[in-house]
């Protein structure tokens, strides 16, 4: 018996082993850019506690968490949806999230008040922040977001300046000046 081949078949053989290879590729990197992405989060998440730590620790006014509330927030946003027939997944992800975000400030808060580990300095802070710039994925954002509070910051205070210069007719300067001139 002869074996009869078509060349047609073949190469659609081929190009399905090829694209089945392609898909695995594929998914071979996504798989690895979400790794990489959880591994980012899991660090955003844990420096957002030691800011939230050092901000409770050094700040005049009593500390606000605004990322605890901001995920608060959108939770509550989430469950509005589910109620409307939305699906569950966004909503379990944030509480899940934010079940994170609770116990690193929780673990730092407690460490703090038992002094067994000290409260970041302004030093360590700006270098997490660096590191946060420097991230694969989240990076280009952060740092977007650093120069836009930067900014807002240099704002207020040229404008606080403006209102002291007037009613005082004081030199009030930039209280900003060495953070906004480091970068």
């Amino acid at each position: 018996m002869e074996k009869v081949t078509d060349p047609d078949v073949e190469q659609s053989i081929r190009n399905k082993d090829n694209s089945v290879d392609t898909i695995k590729i594929f998914l071979s990197k996504e798989q690895q850019k979400i790794d990489e992405l959880k591994k980012e989060h899991d660090q955003i998440i844990l420096y957002c506690a030691e800011f939230a730590a050092f901000l409770a620790n050094n700040s005049i006014l009593p500390y606000n968490d605004s990322y605890g509330q901001y995920v608060e927030h959108m939770i509550k946003e989430e469950e509005d949806k589910v109620k409307e027939g939305g699906g569950k997944d966004v909503l379990d992800n944030l509480k899940k999230y934010k079940d994170q975000y609770d116990q690193q400030v929780k673990i730092l808060t407690e460490n703090m008040n038992a002094k067994a580990r000290s409260v970041k300095s302004v030093e360590e802070i700006n270098a997490m922040v660096a590191g946060l710039s420097k991230l694969k994925h989240c990076g280009s954002t952060i740092e977007e977001i650093k120069k836009i509070q930067l900014h807002s910051c240099h704002q207020s205070s040229v404008e606080m300046g403006k209102k002291v210069q007037i009613g005082r007719k004081s030199n009030f300067g930039n209280p900003f000046k060495k953070l906004i001139n480091r970068n």
